[in-house]
């Protein structure tokens, strides 16, 4: 997804604070800073990345989008599917994890009204499909308290999750719109914002790297295929079938 309001007052923080942003021991600690800006929508910078995603997203063909509830996954969404003949279908599963205020989701009654073109699968999200966390919480802590944080295992779940449904789906170019941890998982690698991962869902192998807006699909991977492979080992178990579909992580 393109950058949120999230992520540029957290840049801003780190920015005069620069002996925290690589200090271990901060990041372990209970004062994590965190804006409490929930649900984060795209600033204007992300908005332009998901444009420049768009051109990028029309080479590629592509025939689907599955994207994330969380308000700057479906903002990206829209903006990358401009004019594209492709379908679209928004799964919880592609949400991220749940750690900061930005991944406290907002109920279907309040995300219909902004994407209405949404509507019917938006009106089909779970009560609080985003996890433990609330609003409340936040507000009574300097951040998402660690109880309340989604497990690694559960967001390897997802995974399988996202990997059975893309199973499922006869397309065959299809571009996920998602977040950094989920990513991280198939990728091995930290993505920019609105910066593409590709890959091959084949006999368990990864494909190669995209990096911002310039194909780069011919090129060696730059992720080691084997780590690569025992990333998606846990998504290929659950879906064996895949052969030959092309898969866009943003």
């Amino acid at each position: 997804h393109g950058e949120s309001e999230y992520n540029a007052a957290v840049s801003r923080f780190f920015a005069d604070h620069k002996e925290l942003e690589y200090d271990p021991h901060y990041w372990e600690t209970e004062t994590v800073y965190d804006p409490k800006i929930f649900d984060a929508p795209l600033t204007v910078r992300g908005q332009e990345q998901a444009r420049g995603a768009n051109a990028l997203a029309q080479q590629l063909g592509i025939e689907l989008v599955i994207t994330s509830p969380l308000t700057r996954a479906l903002q990206t969404a829209t903006i990358a599917c401009e004019g594209i003949p492709a379908r679209v279908l928004v799964t919880p599963s592609l949400r991220e994890q749940c750690y900061s205020s930005c991944d406290i989701g907002s109920d279907s009654h309040m995300l219909t009204p902004a994407f209405p073109h949404f509507r019917e699968q938006l009106e089909c999200l779970p009560p609080q499909w985003w996890g433990q966390a609330s609003r409340a919480h936040v507000e009574a802590a300097m951040n998402v308290p660690r109880a309340h944080q989604e497990p690694l295992p559960s967001v390897r779940e997802r995974l399988r999750a996202v990997a059975a449904l893309i199973a499922e789906q006869p397309e065959q170019k299809i571009l996920l719109v998602g977040h950094g941890v989920l990513f991280f998982q198939i990728l091995a690698r930290w993505l920019d914002n609105c910066e593409m991962g590709r890959w091959t869902l084949e006999n368990g192998l990864g494909g190669c790297i995209c990096s911002g807006f310039t194909c780069k699909c011919d090129a060696p991977s730059a992720v080691p295929d084997e780590i690569i492979t025992a990333r998606l080992e846990a998504a290929l178990d659950a879906a064996p079938d895949i052969k030959g579909t092309s898969a866009s992580a943003l």
